[in-house]
Protein backbone atom coordinates (compact mmCIF):
# COMPACT_ATOMS: atom_id res chain seq x y z
CA UNK A 1 0.00 0.00 0.00
CA UNK A 2 3.03 2.26 0.67
CA UNK A 3 4.20 1.44 -2.15
CA UNK A 4 1.40 2.15 -4.67
CA UNK A 5 0.37 5.50 -2.75
CA UNK A 6 4.03 6.92 -3.39
CA UNK A 7 4.15 5.74 -6.84
CA UNK A 8 0.14 8.11 -7.07
CA UNK A 9 2.10 10.72 -5.37
CA UNK A 10 5.07 11.23 -7.94
CA UNK A 11 1.69 10.83 -10.76
CA UNK A 12 -0.02 13.52 -9.23
CA UNK A 13 3.72 15.85 -9.29
CA UNK A 14 4.14 15.06 -12.76
CA UNK A 15 0.79 16.31 -13.65
CA UNK A 16 0.65 19.28 -11.66
CA UNK A 17 4.16 20.97 -13.59
CA UNK A 18 2.45 22.28 -17.04
CA UNK A 19 3.90 21.38 -20.32
CA UNK A 20 6.32 23.33 -21.98
CA UNK A 21 3.69 22.77 -25.40
CA UNK A 22 1.31 24.21 -23.36
CA UNK A 23 2.55 27.28 -21.87
CA UNK A 24 1.25 30.61 -23.77
CA UNK A 25 4.11 33.01 -24.40
CA UNK A 26 3.37 35.93 -23.02
CA UNK A 27 1.58 38.87 -24.54
CA UNK A 28 3.17 41.19 -26.98
CA UNK A 29 3.20 44.80 -24.84
CA UNK A 30 5.42 46.43 -27.20
CA UNK A 31 7.93 46.91 -25.12
CA UNK A 32 10.39 44.45 -26.61
CA UNK A 33 10.05 45.34 -30.08
CA UNK A 34 9.75 49.06 -29.21
CA UNK A 35 13.22 49.25 -27.31
CA UNK A 36 14.40 52.94 -28.13
CA UNK A 37 18.04 53.80 -27.84
CA UNK A 38 19.26 57.06 -26.23
CA UNK A 39 20.78 58.10 -29.52
CA UNK A 40 16.81 57.63 -30.59
CA UNK A 41 15.50 59.51 -27.95
CA UNK A 42 18.27 62.63 -28.61
CA UNK A 43 16.81 62.33 -32.47
CA UNK A 44 13.24 63.09 -31.62
CA UNK A 45 13.51 66.37 -29.94
CA UNK A 46 13.21 69.59 -31.31
CA UNK A 47 15.61 71.49 -33.58
CA UNK A 48 16.22 73.64 -31.35
CA UNK A 49 17.24 72.05 -28.57
CA UNK A 50 19.05 69.43 -30.53
CA UNK A 51 21.24 72.85 -31.39
CA UNK A 52 21.42 74.06 -28.17
CA UNK A 53 22.98 70.86 -26.66
CA UNK A 54 25.91 70.63 -29.34
CA UNK A 55 26.66 73.98 -29.06
CA UNK A 56 27.17 73.83 -25.69
CA UNK A 57 28.94 70.28 -26.36
CA UNK A 58 31.06 71.95 -28.70
CA UNK A 59 32.49 75.27 -26.99
CA UNK A 60 32.83 72.62 -23.85
CA UNK A 61 35.50 71.34 -26.06
CA UNK A 62 36.30 74.95 -27.79
CA UNK A 63 37.01 76.98 -24.65
CA UNK A 64 40.29 75.61 -23.27
CA UNK A 65 41.42 75.12 -27.46
CA UNK A 66 40.09 78.52 -28.36
CA UNK A 67 42.49 79.88 -25.08
CA UNK A 68 45.91 77.81 -25.29
CA UNK A 69 45.63 78.92 -29.19
CA UNK A 70 45.74 82.45 -28.11
CA UNK A 71 47.93 82.31 -25.17
CA UNK A 72 50.39 80.68 -28.06
CA UNK A 73 49.98 83.60 -30.46
CA UNK A 74 50.07 86.11 -27.83
CA UNK A 75 53.55 84.50 -26.57
CA UNK A 76 54.73 84.73 -30.54
CA UNK A 77 53.57 88.30 -30.85
CA UNK A 78 55.24 89.54 -28.05
CA UNK A 79 58.47 87.81 -29.01
CA UNK A 80 58.62 89.46 -32.08
CA UNK A 81 57.63 92.47 -30.71
CA UNK A 82 60.67 92.14 -28.71
CA UNK A 83 62.78 91.54 -31.61
CA UNK A 84 61.39 94.45 -33.49
CA UNK A 85 62.21 97.17 -30.38
CA UNK A 86 66.20 95.63 -31.38
CA UNK A 87 66.18 95.93 -34.77
CA UNK A 88 65.04 94.81 -38.63
CA UNK A 89 67.42 92.00 -38.95
CA UNK A 90 66.34 90.75 -35.61
CA UNK A 91 62.76 90.77 -36.23
CA UNK A 92 63.10 89.31 -39.68
CA UNK A 93 65.27 86.44 -37.93
CA UNK A 94 63.29 85.86 -35.23
CA UNK A 95 60.11 85.57 -37.77
CA UNK A 96 61.73 82.87 -40.11
CA UNK A 97 62.80 80.87 -37.01
CA UNK A 98 59.44 80.77 -35.18
CA UNK A 99 56.66 80.24 -38.07
CA UNK A 100 58.81 79.54 -40.98
CA UNK A 101 60.12 75.94 -40.04
CA UNK A 102 58.53 73.34 -38.59
CA UNK A 103 55.17 74.03 -36.42
CA UNK A 104 52.61 73.17 -39.62
CA UNK A 105 54.24 70.58 -40.42
CA UNK A 106 53.73 68.90 -36.87
CA UNK A 107 51.02 69.88 -36.13
CA UNK A 108 49.39 68.87 -38.91
CA UNK A 109 51.10 64.90 -38.36
CA UNK A 110 49.75 65.27 -35.25
CA UNK A 111 46.04 65.78 -36.39
CA UNK A 112 45.88 62.25 -37.32
CA UNK A 113 45.22 61.99 -33.14
CA UNK A 114 42.08 63.55 -33.71
CA UNK A 115 40.50 60.76 -35.70
CA UNK A 116 42.09 57.97 -34.29
CA UNK A 117 41.57 59.07 -30.40
CA UNK A 118 37.98 60.38 -31.24
CA UNK A 119 36.37 57.38 -32.82
CA UNK A 120 38.27 55.15 -30.19
CA UNK A 121 37.10 56.77 -27.29
CA UNK A 122 33.57 56.84 -29.21
CA UNK A 123 33.99 52.96 -29.52
CA UNK A 124 34.96 53.11 -25.48
CA UNK A 125 38.42 51.08 -26.79
CA UNK A 126 40.06 53.30 -23.98
CA UNK A 127 43.11 51.05 -24.21
CA UNK A 128 43.77 52.14 -27.73
CA UNK A 129 44.00 55.71 -26.15
CA UNK A 130 47.47 55.34 -24.90
CA UNK A 131 48.85 53.02 -28.14
CA UNK A 132 47.94 55.46 -30.54
CA UNK A 133 49.38 59.10 -28.62
CA UNK A 134 52.57 56.84 -28.37
CA UNK A 135 52.68 55.62 -31.70
CA UNK A 136 52.18 59.16 -32.35
CA UNK A 137 55.04 60.37 -29.87
CA UNK A 138 57.55 57.88 -32.45
CA UNK A 139 56.26 59.10 -35.90
CA UNK A 140 56.86 63.03 -34.87
CA UNK A 141 59.89 62.34 -32.82
CA UNK A 142 60.91 60.56 -36.50
CA UNK A 143 59.82 63.41 -38.17
CA UNK A 144 61.42 65.77 -36.04
CA UNK A 145 65.02 64.03 -36.40
CA UNK A 146 64.54 64.04 -40.30
CA UNK A 147 63.95 68.35 -40.02
CA UNK A 148 66.57 68.36 -37.64
CA UNK A 149 69.44 69.13 -40.58
CA UNK A 150 67.04 72.25 -41.58
CA UNK A 151 67.73 73.82 -38.19
CA UNK A 152 71.34 73.20 -38.21
CA UNK A 153 72.15 73.91 -41.58
CA UNK A 154 69.60 77.08 -41.70
CA UNK A 155 71.77 79.46 -42.47
CA UNK A 156 73.22 78.16 -45.89
CA UNK A 157 70.20 77.39 -46.78
CA UNK A 158 68.61 80.87 -46.43
CA UNK A 159 71.60 82.04 -48.57
CA UNK A 160 70.65 79.19 -51.41
CA UNK A 161 67.11 80.77 -50.83
CA UNK A 162 68.42 84.58 -51.54
CA UNK A 163 68.09 85.56 -48.09
CA UNK A 164 70.90 88.39 -46.98
CA UNK A 165 73.63 87.47 -45.28
CA UNK A 166 72.90 89.25 -41.98
CA UNK A 167 69.54 87.84 -42.14
CA UNK A 168 71.01 84.38 -42.77
CA UNK A 169 73.20 84.70 -40.58
CA UNK A 170 71.20 85.55 -37.22
CA UNK A 171 68.48 83.32 -38.20
CA UNK A 172 71.68 79.94 -38.16
CA UNK A 173 72.28 80.94 -34.71
CA UNK A 174 68.59 81.05 -33.31
CA UNK A 175 67.43 78.18 -34.85
CA UNK A 176 70.52 76.52 -32.67
CA UNK A 177 68.69 77.61 -29.56
CA UNK A 178 65.28 76.14 -30.82
CA UNK A 179 66.21 72.74 -31.25
CA UNK A 180 64.70 72.09 -27.72
CA UNK A 181 61.48 73.36 -28.78
CA UNK A 182 61.33 71.78 -31.75
CA UNK A 183 61.51 68.42 -30.19
CA UNK A 184 59.25 69.04 -27.50
CA UNK A 185 56.54 69.94 -29.81
CA UNK A 186 56.71 65.88 -30.51
CA UNK A 187 55.07 65.33 -27.13
CA UNK A 188 53.09 68.92 -26.99
CA UNK A 189 50.68 68.15 -30.10
CA UNK A 190 50.06 64.40 -29.42
CA UNK A 191 49.22 65.01 -25.61
CA UNK A 192 46.76 68.37 -26.66
CA UNK A 193 45.42 65.82 -29.20
CA UNK A 194 44.50 62.93 -26.64
CA UNK A 195 42.65 65.40 -23.99
CA UNK A 196 41.05 67.17 -26.55
CA UNK A 197 39.40 63.70 -27.80
CA UNK A 198 37.61 62.46 -25.26
CA UNK A 199 36.12 65.56 -24.45
CA UNK A 200 36.52 65.30 -20.44
CA UNK A 201 40.13 65.53 -19.26
CA UNK A 202 39.90 63.33 -16.37
CA UNK A 203 39.20 60.23 -18.42
CA UNK A 204 42.55 60.57 -19.83
CA UNK A 205 43.62 57.47 -16.80
CA UNK A 206 41.44 55.24 -18.42
CA UNK A 207 43.49 55.10 -21.80
CA UNK A 208 47.18 55.80 -20.31
CA UNK A 209 49.35 52.75 -20.20
CA UNK A 210 52.57 51.93 -19.51
CA UNK A 211 54.64 52.19 -22.56
CA UNK A 212 53.61 49.40 -25.37
CA UNK A 213 55.55 47.86 -28.00
CA UNK A 214 52.40 48.04 -30.10
CA UNK A 215 52.96 51.97 -30.28
CA UNK A 216 55.73 50.49 -32.71
CA UNK A 217 53.14 48.98 -34.71
CA UNK A 218 51.46 50.32 -38.32
CA UNK A 219 53.54 52.63 -38.33
CA UNK A 220 53.07 52.98 -41.88
CA UNK A 221 49.00 53.63 -41.67
CA UNK A 222 49.32 55.99 -39.09
CA UNK A 223 52.00 58.02 -41.41
CA UNK A 224 49.60 57.57 -44.24
CA UNK A 225 46.39 58.88 -41.89
CA UNK A 226 48.95 61.65 -40.28
CA UNK A 227 50.04 62.96 -44.09
CA UNK A 228 46.12 63.37 -44.98
CA UNK A 229 45.38 64.70 -41.51
CA UNK A 230 45.92 68.13 -43.10
CA UNK A 231 42.15 68.61 -43.33
CA UNK A 232 40.95 69.46 -39.62
CA UNK A 233 38.27 67.19 -38.36
CA UNK A 234 36.01 67.93 -35.66
CA UNK A 235 36.09 65.63 -32.39
CA UNK A 236 32.90 65.06 -31.90
CA UNK A 237 32.19 63.99 -35.36
CA UNK A 238 35.03 61.12 -34.80
CA UNK A 239 33.26 60.12 -31.07
CA UNK A 240 30.27 59.88 -33.25
CA UNK A 241 31.12 58.21 -35.50
CA UNK A 242 33.19 55.89 -33.44
CA UNK A 243 30.55 54.89 -31.03
CA UNK A 244 28.49 54.47 -34.46
CA UNK A 245 25.81 57.39 -34.60
CA UNK A 246 25.98 58.17 -38.08
CA UNK A 247 23.35 60.76 -37.75
CA UNK A 248 24.63 62.34 -34.71
CA UNK A 249 28.10 62.65 -36.58
CA UNK A 250 26.30 64.48 -39.32
CA UNK A 251 24.38 66.76 -37.14
CA UNK A 252 27.66 67.68 -35.07
CA UNK A 253 29.57 68.57 -38.78
CA UNK A 254 26.31 70.94 -39.87
CA UNK A 255 26.50 72.74 -36.19
CA UNK A 256 30.23 72.82 -35.76
CA UNK A 257 30.62 74.46 -39.82
CA UNK A 258 27.68 76.48 -39.31
CA UNK A 259 29.04 78.37 -36.44
CA UNK A 260 32.53 78.04 -38.10
CA UNK A 261 31.27 80.34 -40.56
CA UNK A 262 29.41 82.75 -38.83
CA UNK A 263 32.47 83.21 -36.55
CA UNK A 264 34.10 84.16 -39.23
CA UNK A 265 32.07 86.53 -40.78
CA UNK A 266 31.80 88.12 -37.96
CA UNK A 267 35.86 88.29 -37.44
CA UNK A 268 35.93 89.74 -41.02
CA UNK A 269 33.37 92.18 -40.75
CA UNK A 270 34.93 93.39 -37.81
CA UNK A 271 38.13 93.65 -39.74
CA UNK A 272 36.53 95.48 -42.48
CA UNK A 273 34.66 98.14 -40.13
Amino acid sequence: MGRISKQKDIQRLISSVPSSSNQKPPPNTGQQTATVTGVDRDWEQPLGRRVWRETKKLWYILGPSIFSKVSNFTMIVIIQAFAGHVGEVELAAMSITITGFNYDFLLGMASALETLCGQAFGAKRYHMLGIYMQRSFVVLLLCCFLLLPVYVFAAPLLRLLGQPEDVAELTGELALWLIPVHFSLAFMFPVNRFLQSQLKSPRHCLGLPCCSMEAFSELREFVKLSIASGVMLCVSVANELGAGNGKAAKFATVVSVVQSTLIGLFFCVLVIA
